[in-house]
Formats: structure tokens, C-alpha cells, sequence
């Protein structure tokens, strides 16, 4: 299982894809973790080595969790919601 594997032992996937700025071909680097109490993400960094255009993205991934937390505010007047 990828995410019961320690970060310096996870698999990193490279691959190569166009550069959205110049449209030559760049590296794009790919790993899945999992954040502790929250859930898996994709971390995800292109750079491209014409150009010299750079970008990171982390995405949400996996399944939506079965049990959440319920957050209720009541608010009796406008003085509830100024800090």
C-alpha cells in the first residue's frame, strides 16, 4: 500500500508533458501522500527546461471519508459575527 510506505521510500512518477507557456516538452513529477487526520493528496511540480516556466500543485484525492464533524453556529444578533 503506497500510503503505509515512509516518504523517502515512496515512488515518485515522472513523466513528460507540453509546457502550458511554451508548449515544448517539460518534466512533470507525480506522488501520492497521506496527510495524517486529514486525507490523501496528490502533490504534483512541473518545470520546464526551455522556458523556464515552474509549477507546483497539491490536489485532494481519494475517497470522501465515511464519518466528518458537524460545525453549528448560532447567531443571535450582527455583534456574533464581528471578531
Amino acid at each position: 500500500d503506497i500510503l503505509a510506505t515512509p516518504a523517502e521510500d515512496r515512488e515518485v512518477m515522472a513523466f513528460k508533458v507540453a509546457c502550458p507557456h511554451c508548449g515544448r516538452e517539460g518534466d512533470e513529477h507525480m506522488c501520492v501522500a497521506k496527510i495524517p487526520y486529514f486525507k490523501e493528496c496528490v502533490i504534483m511540480s512541473f518545470a520546464c527546461a526551455h522556458c523556464g516556466y515552474r509549477n507546483s500543485e497539491v490536489k485532494g484525492g481519494g475517497a470522501v471519508p465515511l464519518k466528518g464533524c458537524l460545525a453549528t453556529l448560532t447567531c443571535v444578533d450582527a455583534g456574533d459575527l464581528s471578531r
